[in-house]
């Protein structure tokens, strides 16, 4: 089971979705980029796979995205709620929200779900901000570790461009509350 928010979806059900940067086909890079804009109602991708185009953040709002002037984000908690999801646990969250992972964070902790109900994190984290206060974002990185999530790799996103001015960082986590000692 995976969940998987690349640039704006959400996926629901079996928790199973499309990385676009492992993507089959072009329909499915299609779909993971323009989603916002050319899919404004779920779509259904299999049996039990379906996108949604809401975004992930840390508030529930509208925000400007990828040529969309009026795209919902919710945080994960509201999305957990509206799908009736909140006693699942996730097997693999990957968060793909381009400079919103912080944001989306912090609302995670504030909800406080993450170490029961997460079993790993992938996160490409975009560095650029940290510059501006780099103490918020080490505390954020410091909570995933009191919370159980050890890191486990790190890669550097070949993909962010000199245009985006910043870093990107794709860091894996595995909760270490999940792991059975026997």
């Amino acid at each position: 089971a995976v969940l998987e928010l690349p640039n704006g979806l959400y996926e629901i059900k079996e928790l199973i979705a499309i990385d676009a940067t492992k993507a089959d086909t072009e329909e499915d890079i299609r779909l993971a980029f323009h989603s916002m804009v050319k899919y404004t109602n779920a779509t259904k991708r299999g049996d039990n796979i379906f996108f949604y185009p809401i975004g992930l953040h840390g508030s529930d709002t509208v925000r400007k995205l990828f040529g969309c002037s009026m795209c919902p984000v919710k945080t994960l908690g509201s999305l957990r709620k509206q799908f009736h999801d909140e006693d699942k646990v996730i097997d693999y969250l990957k968060m793909d929200v381009e400079q919103s992972e912080w944001l989306a964070l912090e609302a995670m902790f504030a909800e406080g779900f993450l170490s029961k109900y997460v079993k790993q994190i992938g996160i490409e984290y975009h560095t650029a901000i940290i510059r501006k206060t780099p103490e918020r974002y080490f505390r954020i990185l410091e909570t995933l570790e009191k919370l159980g999530f050890q890191k486990w790799n790190v890669d550097w996103n070949m993909k962010c461009t000199p245009e985006i001015t910043t870093k990107c960082f794709e860091v894996y986590y595995i909760n270490t509350n999940f792991l059975s000692m026997t």
